[in-house]
């Protein structure tokens, strides 16, 4: 016997998880990160650090006397530096330069009579559980990459015995490792996903949206590493959000007898957000949210067109995938790692992503086939999950673009 889903239970379960999730909100392939680059030339060393504007709030400890990016810098100054033995002298204090939406960018300087043996980088580490910091070092004659966590928060530089300077082997595992964890830790991704999931009805329209997505996110990933897309990261992220909406509301409209309504109602409610955004002057947010109110309406009433043609669904998640793409960038577009060690260290993120993608969707898979024992109770589930995803995206779209 099938067990009714009625419709109100569905908006209970909505409303109950956006309460949920004031409590305790998650951000965006979020994990808490933070980049440097470290050059020596010269007897000179030059640092450039990036760190997330949300991280950088956590840090402001200021007084009447000191500004929000004063007290930022000192925190970090006193936490990211160069070992004493190479008789470094502060030469520049760190200052914040500027950056792109969504980061803070600061740099310093230090005379070094010879280069460092080790680079103390442990700086909110003691405040952001689980953060992570990427960081590479650029000599004259060789270059060098590390990514390190609260366990292991001092760099013991170590100039490779080879003229090329390859990136090394630990270098590329590290990087694929935080592909993975990019995918694995991005509650949203998850979430989008098993909204993707959900919209389809046989295993080869779920191979198809897998691919699609995977050649967007890879392209606009591609795209913000070579410096040829600048993204901005508050837009990024409440874009994000709104893809889960929409998936999940492309699935409720091919049950429907039209899909205007459904179109409609997305678009009104956008209308609505754009209408704030413009008597509040923000002119970003009002620009973001025109287009988002366009591209609406035009995805909702050409969804239906996806499930007849392949080509088509793999066109549709490829739009996505460019937008989630740009939310993998973060850390690693801040590395500005030299040109010859580019293609191989994007190619091991890059799979990274792709195997923690493919643990994600293998999870749910058999997930999904473990309902076999309840099948009475999968329409009940389907339905609530749906309701779930559709709660958290509104969620996540609504607080990131105006919790910036």
């Amino acid at each position: 016997m099938k067990v009714p889903v009625p419709t109100r239970s569905l908006v209970l379960v909505t409303f109950l998880l956006l309460i949920i999730c004031v409590w305790q909100p998650a951000h965006a392939h979020q994990r808490s990160e933070s980049a440097s680059r470290w050059l020596y030339s010269g007897q000179q060393l030059s640092l450039r650090l990036t760190v997330r504007e949300t991280d950088a709030q956590r840090l402001i400890l200021g007084t009447a006397n000191q500004s929000p990016q004063d007290s930022v810098a000192a925190y970090l100054a006193q936490r990211i530096k160069p070992s004493n033995d190479a008789d470094c002298r502060r030469i520049q204090a760190l200052r914040a330069v500027r950056s792109s939406g969504g980061y803070l960018q600061l740099e310093a300087k230090w005379a070094c009579h010879r280069v460092p043996a080790s680079l103390q980088i442990e700086a909110l580490f003691d405040v952001v559980s689980g953060h992570i910091h990427f960081a590479s070092f650029v000599h004259d004659e060789w270059f060098s990459q590390k990514l390190l966590s609260a366990d292991e928060p001092i760099w013991r530089l170590e100039p490779p015995e080879t003229d090329v300077a390859p990136i090394t082997g630990t270098a590329h595992r590290s990087l694929f490792l935080e592909g993975v964890n990019h995918i694995l830790g991005g509650a949203d991704h998850f979430v989008f996903l098993l909204a993707l999931l959900l919209i389809c009805r046989r295993v080869p329209e779920a191979v198809w949206a897998v691919t699609g997505f995977t050649l967007g996110h890879s392209i606009s990933l591609a795209l913000a590493v070579l410096g040829v897309i600048q993204p901005n990261a508050p837009a990024i992220e409440a874009a994000i959000g709104l893809t889960i909406v929409l998936v999940i509301i492309e699935r409720a409209s091919n049950a429907a007898p039209r899909a205007f309504p459904g179109a409609m109602a997305v678009s009104t409610g956008l209308l609505v957000l754009l209408g704030f955004s413009l008597y509040a002057g923000e002119e970003w947010r009002s620009f973001l949210l025109f287009g988002m109110v366009l591209f609406a309406f035009c995805y909702l009433m050409l969804a239906r067109d996806f499930n007849q043609f392949a080509a088509f669904r793999i066109l549709a998640t490829a739009l996505f995938g460019l937008i989630h793409g740009l939310g993998f960038a973060g850390g690693f577009v801040a590395i500005e790692m030299p040109a010859k060690q580019l293609a191989l260290s994007l190619v091991a993120f890059n799979f990274g992503v792709e195997f923690g993608q493919l643990l994600l969707v293998g999870f749910l898979a058999l997930a999904w086939t473990a309902t076999r024992l309840v099948r009475e109770l999968r329409p009940l589930l389907v339905e609530s999950l749906a309701a779930a995803a559709l709660g958290m995206g509104m969620y996540w779209f609504v607080t990131r673009l105006f919790g910036q």
